[in-house]
């Protein structure tokens, strides 16, 4: 199956259960995908799309910024699976030594992408 590029919509509040849900909304089409996610992580991407400053680095702040001094960048953010309803990703990194793919939660993969 092919990969299919998104882009964040919009981070919303579940009225069923208020949770937070990012939207994800293909670049290319109109089709969405609503993903779960914790509170402390829907502000951390909020923040970030809303180009706040904060005083202390958010924990994405931090992985981006240990990716960056060890040589690497990131390609991309891969939601890979859905498996009784948790999903999983990757964020597909590049560096000298070439490319790899890290196991990780949607919403800190979102974050850094």
């Amino acid at each position: 199956m092919p990969n299919i590029e998104m882009v964040i919509d919009s981070i919303r509040v579940s009225q069923m259960n208020y949770q937070r849900v990012v939207i994800l909304r293909e670049k290319q089409g109109e089709r969405y995908l609503p993903c779960w996610i914790g509170p402390a992580e829907a502000d951390a991407i909020a923040v970030k799309m809303q180009g706040v400053s904060v005083p202390r680095p958010l924990t994405h702040d931090f992985t981006c910024a240990a990716i960056d001094a060890l040589g690497g960048s990131v390609q991309s953010v891969i939601i890979n699976k859905l498996e009784k309803d948790t999903f999983y990703a990757k964020v597909a990194l590049e560096s000298d030594s070439g490319q790899m793919e890290i196991d990780c939660r949607p919403s800190d993969a979102l974050a850094v992408a």
